[in-house]
């Protein structure tokens, strides 16, 4: 009898491999186990303190992780999933330099982004599979449990969540367990993936924009352009530049509008590269300034959150 998961995902596959696209993943530690095994670091966003994981001092601490992320990786390249590697980015990434970025303001407005969103924002990955492990005692022996959870890259929701057991004995090694564990739910991992990213591919990826009148401005969102009311141009300006004219407007005031579930093409004109709500805010920047003829600036937070502030210099 045939696995229902893996067919499942086979036809997935072809359904996605009809738009000549395949999603790209990323491996990385689950933020949750960072923070409790001390791997984090703090950024100061205006005044409130957050956490976000060190995927450095992971990598240089905790070989365990390190080597269970490169055999996930070795599992999934096998299926034929386009897979980023975390550390080449990390890498690539001048670290210091992005976090002075982030921490003078540079990024502008209330949008900046910590080092953790800098340096997801490399990143090509339209899903993260985020990894934990906890060891558990069997009696004598130590069985160890995992829990990988599939991510959106952009909008942070969860794609899938499974989790797995190794088979507790004296022979069996870490390794050896994730292999056990993971195998038992790939295939249905893989299809809830394959399924969101056809999603995405249709109707586009979940984002969210902010529009902001900035204090120093003449103008708020009430003023009027040709009898209609700067708010309203914005507005009808978003039904002809989202997919479908897909999004939800979250709240509005003369100085913001905060829009929802905006959908987004999943690429730019080149099909390479994923499309951003930072792509979205500067062509509705570029609109703006042409409109009204008052410039205005783009921050964004990650790949999947941007403000357009109107009036900002």
């Amino acid at each position: 009898m045939f696995n229902k998961a893996l067919v499942l995902f086979f036809l997935s596959t072809l359904a996605i491999s009809a738009f000549g696209q395949k999603p790209r993943m990323m491996v990385v530690p689950d933020d949750q186990w960072c923070i409790k095994h001390g791997y984090f670091k703090e950024w100061d966003n205006m005044g409130e303190i957050e956490k976000y994981p060190d995927y450095k001092a992971v990598f240089q601490d905790n070989a365990d992780m390190l080597d269970m992320i490169t055999e996930i990786g070795n599992i999934f390249t096998q299926e034929g999933i386009n897979l980023e590697q975390l550390q080449k980015i990390m890498e690539r990434d001048n670290s210091k330099a992005a976090q002075k970025s982030a921490l003078s303001g540079k990024s502008g407005g209330k949008a900046s982004s910590s080092p953790y969103d800098q340096l997801m924002e490399k990143s090509q990955a339209d899903i993260l599979l985020k990894l934990r492990f906890d060891e558990e005692k069997v009696g004598p022996k130590t069985q160890i449990r995992f829990n990988l959870t599939a991510v959106d890259a952009y909008s942070g929701e969860q794609v899938s969540g499974n989790t797995g057991r190794g088979t507790a004995g004296s022979a069996a090694s870490k390794i050896d367990q994730l292999q056990e564990a993971v195998l038992s739910f790939k295939d249905q991992l893989l299809t809830d993936i394959m399924r969101y990213f056809q999603d995405i591919v249709t109707n586009g990826r979940n984002v969210t924009l902010d529009v902001w009148v900035d204090e120093t401005c003449s103008i708020d969102l009430e003023e009027e352009f040709d009898g209609v009311e700067l708010r309203e141009v914005i507005t009808q300006w978003m039904e002809e530049n989202t997919v479908n004219g897909k999004f939800d407007e979250d709240y509005s005031s003369e100085n913001e509008i905060a829009y929802v579930n905006v959908r987004v093409p999943a690429f730019k004109e080149n099909g390479k590269s994923g499309y951003t709500a930072k792509d979205l805010a500067n062509k509705l920047k570029d609109f703006l300034t042409q409109k009204t003829g008052i410039n205005s600036k783009v921050a964004n937070k990650g790949k999947g959150s941007a403000t357009v502030l109107f009036g900002g210099k």
